[in-house]
């Protein structure tokens, strides 16, 4: 009888009747503010209309925000509301159905704009702001490649080779159907197999996807106009490929345009099978309309842009990071991985094909191994290539190469991968197994310029100040990626470094598969690192510490900062003539790490007291081949042959071959009646040639 009177008073307590914003005040605190507007406001009639399908959802919904006692009363006054607010929502939905979708987006627009104009004090239009605090998520809806897409995304089980071997079959796959459509004569010889699409697929060599897909992507333009003017996929005659270059040289088209469809055609005529004397290629007629065509376009085009040199304090900073305790972890191990660059004048893809498990210091510095890069990996001429830096090499720092490697093979980074340089996570303290493509490189380094922080001298070492190394974002997007990969060989050919050993710097000087073992390699590299260290800390004739700050200097006016700040800003780069603050090391030739095998040797060549011949011959084989070769002319070492003999004088050397990296075209250290070629035939081994003289 008491609980049917406190109901009844109850119920006599809430007078229905009142307004809509009286009743919805009457409700909780708890229920308004987790289903009302913002503040907990009445809501709009078309979502209190709708917000609960039935009774028995409203009650569950009610149990866990209103008190048991408060319960009957919250329901009979959301049902009033409830009850009024779903014929105003329906009606306007009808309204809202017969007016044009266009008005609608106009009205929804000006209501936006209205909102905007009121609210505008709590709302931020930084892309800081979108980024960290708006909880919208960016993805990235447009990737370069697949293969990018595929490397990025982290729930892919799979290593990079594995990747890229399916990306390589893709563009053979493609390559095929272009062959196929077009009966080339590679596609008739591949018929005569039982599965001739696997034939022609297996010929193709050891390309790169990327080549195969610069190659058909330039093509297919050609095929197209091929077949609106004949109607045959592949040029009949070389009038079509002139007609379609003077189309394209009257767009007009970029001035590599010409040469990209001259490679295209040559790359698909010689993997397609066409005879020598048949390719269109290689007729004059169309390498002079590609030569001309190019220098027309080069007419008023501007400059090609060389990538900035870096300036010492630049580098020094990036050596004190690596050092640094306090700066985050994958900060210390990027500024390595940029030094790694610098020294080595690698490519942003070279590095990516760096073991690193390859990487060891020894007593003459840092040896690592490229596996697979432009020019090396599996079915190329080089399968692996070493890479070398100096153990004195250091401006700021003379620890940075050691503290950087403790970094590199840490717990954090000694996971199992076929990559180098992985993505970080988000504070930068450790790292995510994901590669870091060439586009995730770019946005990390602009990450660590802004990151870096000026060196100062105090007493005789150099330490990181508060101040920031490049205040001002335009500085941060002047460098560029190979700004890295050229600073070694300019510095070099400044010092007045011959290009032969410059060659050896960038891997151009390859000249065999034993390359990768090489001493002589190793001797030059680090040779040349510390006769640059030398050279900078010493007299430095050509300022070379401070390169690239003029060029600083006018690309900072050209972006709009006053030339008294792009001054200030360049002088706190600069460094004067007093600022090495230690005796580098002299520079000497490298001794070489024996094998034990080799001990014995070189003792008794240190007793007899001999110096190094200059020249020296080979002999392999069971016909005993006689191979005549230069000291430091090409890859071969005395070390890495079975059977040598030191040749000092050419005069009356009898030889079977010359080395034809040692004794190239036109050199006169060999008369020319020499067969300077190493690839002869038999029939020229069976014979000896006498050299005529030194």
């Amino acid at each position: 009888m008491a609980s049917s009177t406190e109901s009844e008073s109850e119920t006599e307590a809430v007078d229905l009747s009142l307004p809509d914003s009286d009743l919805w005040a009457r409700l909780p605190r708890r229920f308004r503010t987790a289903y009302g507007a913002a503040g907990g406001h009445l809501p709009d009639d078309a979502f209190l209309a709708y917000m609960f399908e039935d009774a028995s959802e409203l009650a569950a919904e009610m149990s866990s925000h209103v008190p048991q006692h408060d319960r009957r009363k919250a329901i009979q006054i959301f049902s009033t509301l409830q009850s009024r607010a779903l014929p105003r929502a329906q009606r306007r939905n009808k309204c809202r159905g017969l007016v044009d979708p266009a008005w609608q987006k106009v009205s929804l627009a000006k209501k936006l704009a209205s909102l905007n104009s009121s609210e505008a004090a709590g709302l931020q239009d930084t892309l800081s702001w979108l980024i960290k605090h708006s909880g919208a998520r960016k993805e990235r809806v447009a990737w370069p490649t697949r293969a990018a897409r595929k490397l990025a995304d982290s729930k892919l089980e799979l290593s990079r080779a594995a990747i890229e071997k399916a990306e390589l079959q893709r563009w053979r796959a493609h390559l095929v159907e272009l062959f196929v459509e077009a009966n080339t004569p590679l596609v008739r010889q591949a018929q005569l197999a039982s599965c001739p699409e696997s034939a022609i697929a297996a010929s193709l060599g050891s390309m790169r996807a990327s080549t195969i897909r610069k190659r058909v992507r330039e093509w297919r333009k050609l095929r197209v106009f091929s077949l609106g003017l004949s109607a045959c996929p592949w040029p009949k005659h070389v009038g079509v490929v002139l007609d379609y270059l003077q189309n394209r040289v009257a767009e007009p088209c970029g001035r590599s345009v010409p040469n990209a469809v001259l490679e295209a055609l040559s790359f698909m005529e010689r993997k397609g099978g066409v005879a020598a004397d048949q390719r269109l290629a290689d007729l004059p007629i169309l390498k002079n309309f590609v030569n001309q065509a190019t220098h027309d376009l080069e007419i008023g085009a501007p400059p090609t842009k060389k990538a900035p040199l870096l300036p010492l304090m630049l580098v020094g900073a990036l050596e004190l990071c690596v050092t640094d305790s306090s700066a985050p972890f994958f900060a210390r191990g990027l500024a390595f991985y940029k030094l790694l660059k610098l020294w080595t004048a690698c490519r942003t893809n070279d590095l990516s094909g760096l073991n690193p498990a390859s990487l060891r210091l020894t007593k003459f510095g840092l040896v690592g191994v490229l596996e697979r890069t432009k020019t090396t990996g599996p079915g190329k001429r080089v399968r692996h290539l070493p890479i070398f830096v100096a153990a004195s090499v250091g401006f700021m720092s003379s620890t940075w190469l050691e503290q950087g490697l403790k970094l590199w093979l840490s717990e954090t980074m000694s996971f199992e991968r076929d990559f180098f340089l992985p993505m970080p996570n988000s504070d930068w303290s450790g790292v995510r197994h994901i590669m870091a493509d060439y586009a995730d490189v770019v946005g990390l380094s602009q990450h660590l310029l802004r990151m870096l922080r000026l060196p100062v001298k105090k007493g005789c070492q150099w330490v990181l100040s508060d101040q920031p190394l490049l205040p001002a974002q335009e500085a941060r997007t002047f460098w560029k990626e190979h700004s890295e990969r050229n600073w070694l060989t300019s510095l070099l050919a400044a010092c007045g470094v011959g290009v032969e050993q410059r060659n050896y710097i960038g891997r151009w000087h390859i000249a065999s598969s034993a390359d990768e073992y090489l001493r002589t390699a190793q001797q030059v590299i680090i040779g040349l690192q510390e006769q640059l260290m030398a050279s900078i800390c010493g007299r430095d004739q050509w300022d070379l510490r401070n390169a690239g700050l003029e060029e600083l200097h006018m690309y900072l006016c050209d972006k709009g900062l006053p030339d008294e700040a792009a001054e200030r800003l360049c002088q706190s780069l600069r460094l004067g003539p007093h600022w090495f603050t230690r005796v580098p090391e002299p520079v000497v030739a490298v001794q070489l790490e024996l094998e034990p095998e080799m001990i014995e040797s070189e003792t008794v060549a240190e007793e007899s007291g001999a110096e190094t011949a200059p020249y020296f011959v080979t002999v392999v084989g069971k016909k005993r081949l006689r191979r005549l070769h230069r000291q430091g002319g090409c890859g071969v070492s005395l070390m890495e042959v079975q059977e040598s003999e030191p040749v000092w004088r050419l005069k009356g050397t009898s030889y079977d071959l010359a080395c034809r990296h040692c004794w190239r075209s036109g050199d006169c250290s060999v008369s020319e009646g020499e067969d300077a070629d190493d690839s002869g035939s038999s029939g020229e081994s069976d014979g000896l040639a006498e050299a005529a003289g030194s």
